[in-house]
């Protein structure tokens, strides 16, 4: 309906499932910009979907990582994350936790806020079966509406 009104939709959602179905209706599936790509330095694929898009100022929100490997889904993995802005040498003003592993290999990351424009870096510890590998996640924005 709101397609046939001449409605733009966007859609996020932490079950990666739903992106074809909110696609499949003329809508845009959200996700952080740079993030639909990462690499950790151990071989393991990172994907980032916020549930806030655009990234906005002094606004709490989530994001769903996808974690794989060459097998697939990476389950039961124990991650960490910590940001900041290394220009300004000052680290986020929240501490985001993962809170749950939604789906085998998608983990729901809560409490992120961002209180000012500018280069950000995230930074995802990722324990799998004793091994730590690391990845970063770099964005630059101009003006976080």
């Amino acid at each position: 309906t709101a397609k046939r009104m001449g409605a733009v939709v966007f859609a996020t959602d932490v079950r990666m499932a739903s992106k074809e179905q909110v696609e499949s209706l003329g809508g845009k599936f959200l996700t952080v910009e740079g993030a639909d790509n990462l690499e950790t330095d151990g071989g393991y694929n990172l994907h980032i979907h916020s549930r806030l898009q655009p990234l906005a100022i002094n606004q709490i929100h989530s994001w769903l990582l996808e974690l794989k490997d060459e097998s697939g889904a990476v389950t039961a993995a124990s991650i960490s994350v910590v940001g900041g802005m290394p220009e300004h040498d000052h680290g986020l003003p929240t501490q985001p936790q993962v809170t749950e592993e939604v789906e085998p290999g998608s983990y729901l990351i809560e409490g992120i806020r961002f209180h000012m424009p500018g280069k950000w870096q995230m930074q995802f510890s990722i324990q799998v079966n004793g091994i730590v590998t690391n990845a970063l996640l770099e964005f630059h924005r101009h003006s976080l509406s």
